[in-house]
């Protein structure tokens, strides 16, 4: 009887042990699901600056054209047009110009406005790359080839810490050298229809952590991006018939699958306002998602304030 026991009581303790094992082996699976990512995220509140979203209709403002506009202001709304695209990931194009700069200024490869790149002797399509570039004028044109030199200079880790620490979209930097659809290595990248993707809701949420001091840059490089960002420092908002000045700062991009960004901010009474607007149509740029925000813009109080 006591070896019967024996074995009843060792089998008892060796199916505790089995089913022990197999619920440590669960989590494992569900992190390994939970952590894919996808296409459609939804992220809309930042650590300090909870907000509800309303739907906008801005259609008048597209003219027919396939897109999505978030406005967003702190701790108050966000306004959305065409809500699941507003949600989706989208390669960033040019617009990632804003926080590569900041990440180059920060590990002091870059140094102000004018710290230039030396140019290599190749024949680019466009003139304004065939020199030497300084940083505001690669902002201003587009200049891949500035940018591609700059962030090889940025230890891999590094780059991606800081994307993550911003919340940047996916952060996945894998396809570093890019997908190789240019034929000039220079002119890839993993930010250009490559690896790296955002959401026009995150474009929004990460200039928010910039300009509010929830990020690790110092306002110092804040300013430089600040100063290369500038749209038009005579703009105006209009208010109930009245203009209040008003300054506009914002990055476009362009894909060739026919994609056009716009993303930045309004200042207005040292208050911010962003915005991102992204347009996925036939022979649309990133020229044409500009001048959709900026009548959006020009019209905002009529819009968004009631």
């Amino acid at each position: 009887m006591k070896h019967i026991k024996l074995i009843f009581l060792t089998l008892i303790i060796l199916s505790c042990f089995i089913v022990g094992c197999t619920k440590k082996d669960k989590p494992t699976e569900v992190i390994s699901t939970t952590t894919t990512q996808t296409d459609n995220v939804k992220t809309y509140n930042n650590s300090n600056s909870i907000a509800p979203e309303k739907d906008i209709d801005l259609s008048k403002y597209f003219d027919g054209k396939n897109g999505t506009a978030v406005f967003y202001i702190p701790r108050q709304n966000y306004f959305i047009y065409n809500k699941e695209m507003a949600n989706t990931r989208f390669s960033p194009f040019s617009t990632f110009k804003i926080v590569s700069t900041l990440i180059g200024l920060n590990n002091n490869i870059l140094k102000d406005e004018n710290s230039k790149m030396k140019y290599n002797g190749t024949k680019y399509w466009l003139d304004l790359w065939n020199k030497d570039v300084t940083l505001r004028e690669a902002f201003k044109v587009s200049c891949v080839w500035y940018y591609h030199q700059m962030t090889n200079k940025i230890d891999h880790d590094i780059f991606t810490d800081e994307l993550e620490k911003l919340n940047y979209g996916n952060a996945d930097t894998s396809e570093w050298y890019g997908n190789g659809s240019n034929k000039l290595a220079d002119l890839n990248g993993f930010w250009l229809n490559s690896s790296l993707k955002i959401s026009p809701v995150e474009q929004v949420n990460v200039l928010q952590k910039i300009l509010e001091n929830e990020s690790i840059y110092n306002q110092n490089h804040i300013a430089i991006l600040k100063n290369i960002m500038r749209v038009d420092s005579n703009s105006s908002i209009k208010n109930n018939g009245n203009s209040s000045d008003s300054n506009i700062f914002g990055k476009t991009g362009s894909g060739s699958n026919d994609n056009g960004w716009f993303v930045g901010f309004v200042e207005k009474e040292n208050k911010f306002i962003y915005f991102a607007i992204f347009l996925n149509d036939k022979n649309t740029a990133g020229v044409d998602a500009k001048k959709i925000a900026l009548n959006i813009i020009d019209d905002f109080d009529i819009l968004f304030i009631k």
